[in-house]
């Protein structure tokens, strides 16, 4: 998942974004969707296409199971 992950990461350090939401994707799928990380850049990626109920329901996973998570909320 990690690889998938960081992945992700170069994706969308490189504006592919598209490539960088399947690669977060991959991350959550390997790992068991336990992830916030991957969960809150996948939350980014889809915000950045257009799809802010995607990315609203990324940030509530996250939130759901960890509450107090300030990069959550704040996203």
């Amino acid at each position: 998942p990690e690889v998938h992950y960081n992945l992700g990461l170069i994706y969308h350090a490189a504006r592919q974004v598209e490539e960088a939401a399947e690669s977060y994707r991959l991350a959550l799928a390997y790992k068991g969707f336990d992830f916030p990380a991957a969960e809150n850049n996948l939350g980014n990626a889809l915000r950045e296409l257009g799809d802010q109920e995607a990315a609203e329901a990324c940030f509530a996973r996250i939130i759901a199971s960890d509450p107090t998570d300030p990069v959550a909320r704040y996203n």
